[in-house]
């Protein structure tokens, strides 16, 4: 009888282990501690006309939507950068940036928040 109890409890934790790693692995939960209480930071100018680039970055660290939120309140918390999409799924962002604003500073702004950059590049709109 207590061999199937502790059986039952055993199993009960690797259900529980399984379905919550499964999750990790599509994305549905905060991997990186953060949860829905999270913070959501809008860029202080959303005019797309007074951004005169673009910049693609790869990010292969983004494993979450917490992941996508973090870089995007990072990116959208400096003047001048406007994080328009960051994908999950592609690891990717699209940031908008005004005049005087240039690569080191993107990719610095985007560490201090705990990701790589894979890759950047930059054009004018």
């Amino acid at each position: 009888m207590i061999n199937g109890i502790i059986i039952f409890i055993l199993a009960a934790f690797v259900f529980i282990g399984i379905r919550s790693y499964m999750k990790h692995l599509k994305g549905e939960s905060s991997c990186c501690g953060g949860g829905s209480g999270t913070l959501n930071i809008q860029p202080s100018d959303k005019n797309k006309s007074n951004y005169a680039y673009s910049a693609e970055i790869s990010i292969p660290d983004i494993m979450c939507a917490n992941c996508v939120m973090k870089i995007s309140n990072a990116v959208n918390g400096q003047d001048g950068m406007w994080a328009k999409k960051i994908s999950q799924k592609t690891k990717t962002a699209h940031i908008l940036l005004k005049e005087g604003i240039n690569e080191n500073q993107v990719k610095d702004t985007i560490q201090k928040a705990g990701y790589t950059v894979a890759s950047y590049s930059c054009m004018p709109l």
